[in-house]
């Protein structure tokens, strides 16, 4: 946030998670859904969210988005493309 603000870069994209969300009362997750992350992982992206969102209000920077999505992680059946955690 110190450097976009030294370079005067106007707006952050923050690539999120869905995984902020933890086990949703029901799917399709909509935006609007309590957010209680049951992983490490999740309660820190939902950190890094209120961050950006107070650097915003506090106008440390102009302006940010904050993307939620899934990253699918999975292989093919045959093992041979994909992650097999």
């Amino acid at each position: 946030l110190d450097a976009m603000k030294r370079h005067r870069v106007p707006l952050l994209v923050f690539s999120s998670s869905a995984t902020v969300y933890g086990d949703p009362p029901r799917i399709p997750i909509y935006e609007d859904f309590p957010c209680n992350p049951m992983s490490p992982y999740g309660r820190t992206k939902l950190f890094q969210e209120h961050i950006i969102q107070d650097a915003v209000a506090a106008g440390a920077i102009p302006r940010a988005v904050i993307l939620r999505y899934f990253t699918p992680v999975g292989c093919h059946p045959s093992g041979l493309i994909g992650e097999s955690p």
